[in-house]
């Protein structure tokens, strides 16, 4: 038995190959078909990498997702590019550095696809070692929430983050059925709710940062369920391990 597992916690790099092609998908000069052929390749490369690494446990890199929590807003309706939307983080030195947020909910979402059957399907086939599969944490999509846009969706943003976690749930129900064993819960962001900044941000979008710990943790376990034999991780950020019900969360970047 070896003494440490070693799994790849989150997105490995994308090659330039697969960005070019999906520059070119987005300006119509590539098929859907080629583009598909194109991430394949890249999945098989990270594959590869962690095979001669001596991985564990093996993950596909996140390779067909625009960033590591796409794949919700890349497979609803509801999501649409709008300006004036940021969150701030910090530098090493303690610095406030602000991205800009370009996604927001304007219409009740609604899943035209599975999020991550395709990628959990295409990694099994691919390789003979255990699988992991990431899916993003229903805390994220404070996110995209925006007072005087998203409220003409949804009543409240507990009803829009209650679609979120049915949605969730449901593909951690498809993908318990393709037989994976292994999820994890990526960015809950319980460290967020820690700093005064960050508090200040979740209230300013309408959140209640105190209630959002206890909150996350619950939305969190009803995504999990309780399948037997399912490994669940939530990775995120901050320094400490939090336990709760069917679910237990190990944060650390």
């Amino acid at each position: 038995m070896k003494p440490y597992r070693a799994d790849v916690f989150g997105s490995m790099l994308r090659p330039s190959y697969l960005l070019e092609a999906r520059t070119q998908v987005e300006a119509e000069r590539l098929s859907d078909v080629a583009f598909k052929q194109v991430e394949d390749r890249a999945v098989d490369g990270c594959i590869a990498v962690q095979e001669r690494a001596g991985a564990d446990v093996v993950a596909d890199g996140e390779m067909r997702r625009n960033v590591f929590a796409s794949q919700l807003v890349q497979s609803t309706e509801g999501f649409e590019s709008i300006q004036n939307n940021s969150v701030g983080w910090f530098d090493m030195d303690g610095n406030i550095q602000t991205s800009p947020v370009t996604v927001g909910v304007t219409c009740r979402i609604k899943r035209k696809r599975h999020l991550s059957a395709e990628e959990f399907s295409y990694l099994r086939a691919k390789t003979p070692l255990a699988t992991k599969v990431p899916i993003p944490s229903p805390t994220m999509y404070a996110y995209y929430w925006i007072p005087g846009v998203s409220d003409a969706a949804y009543d409240s943003n507990d009803a829009y983050l209650a679609d979120v976690v049915d949605i969730l749930r449901d593909e951690v129900d498809a993908l318990v059925r393709l037989g994976a064993a292994y999820i994890q819960i990526d960015a809950p962001e319980f460290g967020m709710l820690l700093d005064s900044h960050q508090r200040a941000w979740f209230a300013a979008k309408g959140f209640d940062p105190d209630r959002l710990v206890e909150t996350g943790v619950e939305m969190i376990n009803t995504v999990m369920g309780r399948h037997s034999g399912v490994t669940r991780r939530a990775q995120g950020a901050s320094g400490h391990r939090l336990c709760r019900s069917s679910v237990t969360m190990t944060q650390q970047r």
